[in-house]
């Protein structure tokens, strides 16, 4: 008998986005986060925060399917089927 084990992927999230340094100077932070909905909470409190200090409201949700993954932005269903159709 053969036994095949796939191996276990553990979606990893984190959020991307525009914020002021320590100096006052604009740089790109990313914050990992537990999980999609942890990522759309921290996503929409970065985007008040960039409303708040004038800077680009840029902050989206990255994810990857596992170590080792290439991370990429993250879609939601309704944009995904839009951009296939």
């Amino acid at each position: 008998m053969t036994v095949t084990i796939a191996p276990v992927l553990v979606a990893e999230f984190q959020v991307r986005g525009t914020c002021l340094d320590s100096e006052g100077d604009e740089q790109m932070a990313t914050e990992p986060v537990d999980g999609i909905a942890e990522a759309h909470m921290q996503c929409a409190r970065i985007l008040e925060y960039q409303e708040a200090n004038g800077l680009p409201e840029d902050a989206t949700v990255w994810w990857r399917p596992g170590v080792g993954h290439a991370w990429q932005k993250w879609a939601p269903l309704a944009e995904q089927a839009g951009a296939s159709a």
